[in-house]
C-alpha cells in the first residue's frame, strides 16, 4: 500500500527539477503573475540518435531565466535556466510535498539526455529523452508544427484555449487523462496545473528574463553524485525512508 501510494504521488514529481541555490530575482527581469511545467514520462521506439539528426528548437527564445512559485500539494520555488533555444536547460527546485517532506533537486536537459539529481542525497539518474526523440522522428525540416506542440500531442495533449499572462499571450494545453494544464508562451511554460485524486499543484512564473546570458556553471553536474540506472520514480521512492507507514493509511 505504501509503495502504491508513493508511486502515484511521485508520478507528478518526475518533471519537477531541482535544487534552487540562490533564489534572488534577476535584475531587470520582467515581473509577471505566477506560473511552471510538468511533462509526463514517455517511452518510444525512436532511433537513439534522432536528437542529433538536425538542429531543433524546444523554445522560440534563445536563452532565459524563469522563476516559479510552487503552491498546493507541493510548495516551494523553482528557477529554470536555458540556452541553445531550450536544447539545454537546468531547473533548480526546492520544495516540500505535503506528508512526504522536503526535496532539493536539479534536473538538467542536455539534448537527448535528462539528468535528475537529488542534491541532498547525492544520488541521480540519467535517462534518454525519448519524448523529444519521438517528436523529432515524426517531424521534418519542412514541418511548421512547433516541436513543443508535437511533444504535447504525443502525450495526449490538446490545445483548448489561449490566455494572457502578464503581457504574454499563452496557448493553453490540456492533458486531460493526467489532470494537467499548461500555459505556453513561445514554447516556454509560464504556468502549469495538475489536479488529480492525490495532487493539486500549481507552478506559476513570477519572473521572466528572456535573452539572459547563462553561466556554464548552471549546467554543471555535481562531481560527487552517484548515478544509478532505472526509473527516477523508483529512485526517489527509495529515498523516502522517512515516511512512516502509519502516515499513509
Amino acid at each position: 500500500m505504501r509503495a502504491k501510494f508513493l508511486r502515484k504521488v511521485l508520478g507528478f514529481l518526475f518533471f519537477l527539477p531541482a535544487g534552487m541555490g540562490q533564489v534572488a530575482v534577476a535584475q531587470d527581469a520582467e515581473t509577471i503573475p505566477a506560473m511552471n511545467t510538468l511533462v509526463p514520462a514517455f517511452e518510444s521506439s525512436a532511433p537513439k540518435r534522432a536528437a542529433e539528426l538536425r538542429p531543433y528548437k524546444r523554445y522560440f527564445v534563445e536563452s532565459g531565466i524563469v522563476e516559479y512559485i510552487i503552491s498546493g500539494t507541493q510548495s516551494g520555488i523553482e528557477i529554470a535556466y536555458f540556452d541553445r533555444w531550450g536544447r539545454r536547460e537546468a531547473r533548480y527546485t526546492k520544495s516540500e510535498v505535503a506528508g512526504l517532506g522536503f526535496s532539493n533537486t536539479l534536473t538538467i536537459i542536455d539534448g537527448e539526455w535528462i539528468y535528475t539529481i537529488h542534491l541532498d542525497k547525492k544520488i541521480g539518474s540519467k535517462i534518454k529523452n525519448e519524448l523529444l526523440m519521438k517528436a523529432l522522428e515524426e517531424s521534418s525540416p519542412e514541418d511548421k508544427t512547433p516541436l513543443g506542440e508535437k511533444m504535447m500531442s504525443l502525450v495526449g495533449g490538446e490545445k483548448i484555449d489561449n490566455e494572457r499572462i502578464g503581457e504574454k499571450m499563452c496557448d493553453i494545453w490540456e492533458i486531460k487523462h493526467q489532470g494537467q494544464k499548461f500555459w505556453i508562451w513561445n514554447g516556454i511554460p509560464l504556468k502549469s496545473e495538475q489536479k488529480t485524486a492525490f495532487v493539486d499543484t500549481t507552478f506559476a512564473a513570477v519572473s521572466l528574463q528572456a535573452g539572459a546570458l547563462i553561466s556554464e556553471e548552471k549546467f554543471k553536474i555535481p562531481e560527487d553524485i552517484n548515478f544509478i540506472e532505472g526509473n527516477i520514480n523508483d529512485m526517489l521512492l527509495s529515498l523516502l525512508t522517512f515516511v512512516e507507514p502509519k502516515e499513509l493509511r
